[in-house]
């Protein structure tokens, strides 16, 4: 095992008035176009999948997935559906895990695993080879790739949450940067995995949501500083309540009555390096907000709605976390089997196209 975690510190807040404010304009409507779906069946060789937590789409036309309830990562091929390979399988030796939270891909097609639980990060080669690991102490998860680095959500001693840099290929610690301006604790102990970074290699930045924030951190990827921050608010939205700052200690029924008090992260992905698209649910008022940023037009950031087409699409995914990922043009959207199939299928990989001026 690798263990490089440097002396790099930050312990200090994000400081708030150094970051500008934007503003977003309404623009109108978008829609989603239903390319194609794969259905992901069962048979002898296949895993069932009970859960998909996260998925990454490989320049290889596959997908990369997490399963929250078997624990294990997985590969299935985008155009016949089948079952390629799996990474490493829970247990406690060389290549294993505890917990396969999330799935990331570096440049060099090397796979990287987050294990909450252990607190480890495992790291495999694309044909399934477990490589090595390392400690992750307060982290969250492993979020987003830039070429030999690796970008990352932890929560430090002071509950502040910050962005951590690594490089992919030592596990050094390059960089912290703080992403809050009050203590986060609550994202350690309960919700972080409700935490999105995204990378825009076009203009070589990273946007951040935080689990209860609907405004976007937008981070210059040369000098790890936040920028600006901009976003629309949700209808119904709910700010965490401060009774909860101090969530870490709090017992587990005030953890789950947490989730129905806050509008919580669903998901946010970039798609074509431009178009970043946001989800935010707000269990309580049984409600899933959606929006599109369009962060290249030339007049400032425009925020679209989606038209009634696309929201009734949308809607039929009910209110768990809708795992989401993009590639090129196309949005994926996982939908879980129903009753009737699912002895028979995992799920369902829906390939979209968002459609600007759609009426």
């Amino acid at each position: 095992m690798v263990e490089n975690t440097s002396a790099v510190s930050t312990l200090h807040e994000l400081d708030q008035a150094s970051v500008t404010r934007t503003s977003v304009d309404f623009a109108g409507e978008v829609g989603l176009v239903l390319e194609r779906k794969i259905e992901m069946k069962i048979d002898e060789e296949t895993p069932g999948i009970g859960n998909v937590g996260w998925m990454a789409i490989t320049r290889d036309s596959t997908v990369l997935l997490t399963d929250k309830v078997g624990g294990g990562a997985h590969e299935f091929n985008l155009v016949s559906g089948d079952y390629i390979r799996s990474f490493g399988r829970i247990g406690s030796g060389p290549g294993e895990y505890r917990s396969a939270d999330n799935v990331v891909l570096d440049r060099n097609e090397h796979v990287y695993i987050t294990d909450r639980v252990s607190a480890h990060i495992l790291r495999y080669d694309r044909h399934g080879q477990y490589l090595d690991r390392t400690r992750f102490p307060g982290g969250c998860q492993v979020l987003t790739s830039r070429g030999d680095e690796l970008y990352s959500v932890r929560v430090n001693r002071r509950s502040i949450v910050e962005l951590e840099l690594r490089n992919a290929k030592t596990w050094k610690v390059l960089h912290r940067t703080p992403l809050s301006s009050q203590k986060q604790g609550f994202i350690s102990s309960y919700l972080r995995s409700l935490v999105m970074i995204c990378y825009n290699s076009t203009w070589q930045r990273l946007y951040y949501l935080g689990p209860n924030d609907y405004r976007v951190k937008e981070i210059d990827a040369g000098t790890n500083a936040v920028i600006r921050e901009f976003g629309k608010e949700p209808k119904g939205y709910r700010p965490l309540p401060e009774k909860y700052q101090g969530i870490h200690s709090r017992t587990d029924e005030e953890r789950r009555r947490l989730v129905l008090e806050m509008t919580c992260l669903r998901s946010m992905t970039l798609i074509q390096d431009r178009y970043l698209l946001v989800s935010h649910l707000t269990l309580a008022l049984a409600n899933i907000s959606w929006v599109v940023y369009d962060l290249g037009s030339e007049d400032g950031i425009k925020a679209y709605a989606f038209n009634d087409a696309a929201s009734r699409h949308l809607a039929s995914f009910g209110y768990n976390n809708t795992p989401v990922a993009s590639k090129g043009k196309h949005l994926y959207l996982w939908r879980a089997p129903s009753p009737e199939v699912a002895e028979r299928s995992n799920g369902v990989l829906e390939i979209l196209i968002l459609t600007l001026g759609a009426k």
